[in-house]
């Protein structure tokens, strides 16, 4: 899951990720795009499944109820 989130552009990592069908309606865009700001492989690597946490975690507890629409 990782490489397929992991992209580069003009020589610097960029987290990717298209957003769930269900949870889609939350947000006004269809997929998240986050300058990672590093050069490094091995860096933007790390950061990334950091980023995979945080955003599964999120999607649970938008999926569960915990979070609205206003609360984000």
């Amino acid at each position: 899951m990782v490489s397929e989130c992991l992209f580069k552009r003009n020589n610097i990592y960029y987290f990717r990720l298209n957003l769930p069908q269900d949870i889609a309606p939350y947000f006004s865009c269809k997929e998240i795009w986050k300058s990672l700001k590093t050069m490094n492989y091995k860096s933007a690597k790390t950061t990334i499944s950091k980023l995979l946490y945080n955003t599964e975690r999120l999607f649970l507890h938008l999926r569960s109820g915990m979070y609205t629409d206003t609360g984000l």
